[in-house]
């Protein structure tokens, strides 16, 4: 009987790590190659005004993110979207032209989808958790710098839960020390296995209203999920 017993439960352990082992075997990161893919410079245009210009990706066949101040402006305090959203995928001159699918101007995030309802994306990202960051874990980001093109940053996790005021709002932000600079915002804020943990928002300011290096923050992926 006790012999039978510890049988049953080798097999069970011998099966639990065969099943452990398949499952890892299954998972393959994305590699940055194909993190590139997912992504893309965003230009947004009004005759009246400067363009903006930014970073957004895929998180399906059809639905990309991107910070709502990118796609958005103000005039007396009133938030309008800009007519003409358009992105162009890495390494090409191909424009595509999107609509505001939804939008959260106190957050600072938009969902976007294709005006073309029959255009789909071939490659999107896979989604990771925030939850499971730990200080000094590696991040990286992948940006749309200063409007030359798609270019890959590495850092660390700095901190998190950062309770921080913008655009006459407070939310709570992750740090990093990964350097940014116009342009990154609305970027993937990727895992150690290429999972986006977040979107690139904001870089602080010192009291002389300069940019403090090395000390970038980005809104938790989760946030896009709350609604």
């Amino acid at each position: 009987m006790g012999k039978d017993f510890m049988g049953k439960r080798l097999i069970l352990f011998v099966t639990l790590i065969i099943n452990l082992l398949s499952l890892t075997a299954c998972y393959s990161p994305m590699s940055i190659e194909q993190c590139f893919s997912c992504c893309f410079r965003i230009v947004c245009s009004n005759e009246s005004r400067y363009d903006s210009i930014g970073t957004a990706f895929c998180i399906s066949a059809d639905t990309l993110i991107t910070n709502a101040h990118i796609i958005s402006y103000s005039d007396d305090g009133q938030k309008s979207l800009y007519p003409e959203i358009r992105i162009i995928p890495y390494g090409s001159d191909s424009e595509f032209f999107l609509r505001v699918e939804f939008v959260d101007f106190e957050k600072d995030y938009a969902v976007l989808k294709p005006i073309d309802s029959n255009l789909t994306f071939e490659h999107f990202l896979k989604i990771g958790s925030s939850s499971t960051l730990k200080i000094g874990d590696q991040l990286s980001t992948i940006g749309n710098l200063n409007d030359f093109g798609l270019c890959y940053n590495v850092g660390f996790l700095s901190s998190y839960k950062k309770i921080i005021q913008n655009d006459l709002s407070y939310n709570e932000y992750y740090q990093t020390n990964i350097e940014i600079s116009k342009g990154n915002s609305g970027g993937p804020v990727l895992n150690k296995n290429n999972e986006v943990v977040g979107i690139m928002t904001l870089k602080l300011r010192d009291s002389n209203y300069e940019y403090i290096d090395g000390a970038s923050f980005f809104i938790p992926i989760e946030v896009i999920y709350a609604h």
